[in-house]
């Protein structure tokens, strides 16, 4: 695998899953809601450095994970329908730094196109939203990945690929860089 850090969104791992599941990847932080049922887990592994911040709502609907890079902030998300919107805007105002190039990507259970308190907020600090395509197989873009107005400015691609057995596509984004 090329990638520097990836995540897993929507996981279905159990309590005791293992951890380290992938080779070359030093470092590892996961969330996996108690007592609130399969699917609502999110997985971040990484081969830069092994700092991580987490946060999960006591109702499991958001679950985020922050990896801090030298040069660049990546938010990870997993959001239920229905989450609530006051719970992450609080762990956004938390964790975004305006002098920081930061992403923001996930799995966010609402279509992109449709109007939103969260992309409003988003859009309101200059970051876009980069996935134009539909990334579900009914047809809405509910993943997301935001690049605040800093990252814009470095040289990136976007990547979405379909793949078997998901109702998701995978999407990402390769930033040009020693991070």
């Amino acid at each position: 695998m090329k990638a520097d850090i990836f995540g897993l969104g929507e996981t279905w791992s159990e309590e005791g899953y293992p951890e380290q599941v992938f080779d070359n990847f030093s470092s590892f932080s996961d969330l996996k809601p108690k007592g609130l049922g399969r699917g609502k887990g999110l997985s971040v592994y990484s081969r830069l450095g092994t700092s991580f911040r987490k946060f999960s709502s006591a109702s499991g609907k958001v679950s985020a994970i922050l990896k801090r890079l030298k040069k660049v902030h990546i938010i990870f998300l997993y959001l239920s329908m229905n989450f609530n919107w006051e719970e992450l805007k609080s762990v956004f105002n938390d964790w975004i730094c305006d002098d920081k190039p930061t992403v923001i990507i996930g799995d966010c259970n609402w279509h992109s196109d449709h109007i939103h308190p969260m992309k409003t907020f988003l859009e309101n600090r200059g970051y876009l939203q980069c996935m134009t395509r539909s990334t579900h197989e009914k047809g809405y873009k509910i993943d997301h990945l935001y690049i605040c107005p800093l990252v814009q400015n470095l040289t990136y691609k976007i990547v979405q690929q379909s793949i078997h057995y998901s109702d998701h596509d995978i999407i990402g984004i390769k930033i040009k860089g020693d991070f």
